[in-house]
């Protein structure tokens, strides 16, 4: 009955209907929940009138309680802004608004915005409004079309799950919840369950409301396409799935087989300078022998020939020694 009477009043100027209602809701001492109603749907009226969006008027006028008219002046600029996705313009407003107040509607507007504008603060004002003491289905309507936006949100589907759980719960369903829930099943790809949405959606909005009908079309034909590319995928993989894998599996044998050949490789690098090295001592060895039993023969020797004689024998001996070292070692490397 108030927005029938309201609507008399669209297209006027000055938007009289906001003084009005203003006076209405002090008159007849309407909730905050019939007033935020009230307010969203005479607004929805004003924006399909072409009706432009109502500036905040600089003083309050007389015959009015001032608090209720700025109330309502600040719920129908948020909704008109908010019904036109003004996000800008609308996250500005509600972040001017909320230096003096702290009404929910207000912070979910705010959220929306916010989430529009992916700004990082988004989040904590939709949790912030759905939180709020004085939340109402108004409140949670716009704070779930909030969280629908925020795409960009990791857990946007749980949230809108929650929410939507908590206001059935609440009594609160209608087809727009309905149609919320079911982008968040789709998100999921539990897509039986986002189906089951959007027919109870469309059979929900009647048949007066082809454009909205329209929005729940897309959505079906949305899932339709998620659920078809699903299956698409599934009989690709299965086609070339055992493909994908030999390949994979001979790519793993040829890389193995690569290893192999640099260890065995880095193996003989090892073991040649093993054998440089033995190579190096023993000739090390002969040398040291062949001095010190040289200088000890000599010493001992009762003539120099007898001693030339010792050195010689010294001197063949670690010939050979070296000499069956170095057959050994080139033995071992051939071998």
């Amino acid at each position: 009955m108030i927005t029938e009477h309201l609507q008399w009043l669209i297209g006027q100027d000055g938007h009289p209907w906001i003084h009005e209602l203003s006076v209405i809701a002090v008159e007849q001492k309407l909730t905050n929940t019939v007033l935020r109603d009230v307010v969203s749907d005479v607004a929805w009226l004003s924006r399909d009138a072409g009706e432009p969006i109502p500036e905040e008027n600089k003083s309050i006028p007389s015959g009015v309680d001032r608090d209720v008219y700025r109330l309502v002046e600040m719920y129908a600029v948020a909704q008109r802004l908010r019904f036109d996705f003004l996000f800008q313009q609308l996250y500005d407003r509600c972040r001017a608004w909320l230096s003096e107040t702290s009404d929910a509607l207000i912070l979910s507007c705010a959220a929306m915005a916010a989430m529009g504008l992916r700004h990082p603060d988004g989040l904590d004002l939709y949790k912030k409004a759905i939180e709020a003491p004085d939340a109402d289905k108004v409140v949670r309507h716009v704070a779930l079309t909030a969280v629908w936006i925020g795409q960009h949100i990791p857990e946007q589907a749980s949230l809108m799950l929650s929410l939507c759980s908590d206001m059935i719960s609440k009594g609160e369903n209608d087809a727009n919840l309905y149609f919320r829930r079911c982008r968040a099943w789709t998100r999921l790809a539990r897509y039986e369950e986002a189906l089951d949405d959007i027919f109870r959606a469309m059979h929900m909005l009647g048949h007066s409301q082809n454009a909205i009908h329209q929005d729940y079309v897309r959505e079906w034909q949305i899932i339709l396409s998620h659920m078809e590319q699903e299956r698409s995928l599934k009989t690709v993989v299965e086609k070339y799935g055992d493909e994908v894998r030999e390949r994979a599996l001979n790519q793993v044998d040829d890389i193995t087989k690569e290893l192999d050949e640099k260890l065995a490789k880095a193996e003989r690098l090892v073991a040649e300078n093993q054998l440089q090295l033995v190579q190096i001592l023993g000739l090390f060895v002969a040398l040291a022998a062949f001095l010190i039993g040289g200088g000890v023969t000599i010493g001992q020797a009762s003539g120099w020939i007898q001693g030339l004689i010792t050195i010689a024998g010294l001197a063949v001996g670690s010939l050979l020694f070296f000499a069956m070292l170095r057959w050994t070692i080139q033995y071992k490397r051939n071998n």
